[in-house]
């Protein structure tokens, strides 16, 4: 069985991008990695990296938004970097 958890270890999530090159279908894994501020990146990035036999520089290969999302969107990315709560203190939860 294959795990489909992100948790305190995982560092990177590789997606498939062939359908719509830098983006992805939203699934579990891709909103639990974007949450957790972790490094979403597409399949090519172990490709090249196998093809010159070193691991390449992974941003090139960073997912920018979900699929279907407008061409101009980078949420994927922006959720990197944006380190606001999940939850603001002002929400109330009942």
């Amino acid at each position: 069985d294959q795990f489909d958890f992100i948790d305190e270890t995982t560092t990177h999530l590789i997606v498939d991008d062939a359908e719509e090159p830098f983006s992805t279908a939203m699934n579990r894994e891709v909103l639990q990695a974007c949450l957790r501020h972790i490094f979403v990146g597409s399949f090519g990035w172990i490709v090249a990296s196998l093809e010159q036999s070193k691991l390449v520089d992974y941003f090139p290969f960073e997912i920018l938004r979900w699929r279907n999302s407008r061409p101009e969107s980078r949420g994927i990315k922006q959720c990197r970097f944006d380190h606001l709560p999940l939850f603001p203190s002002s929400m109330i939860i009942d």
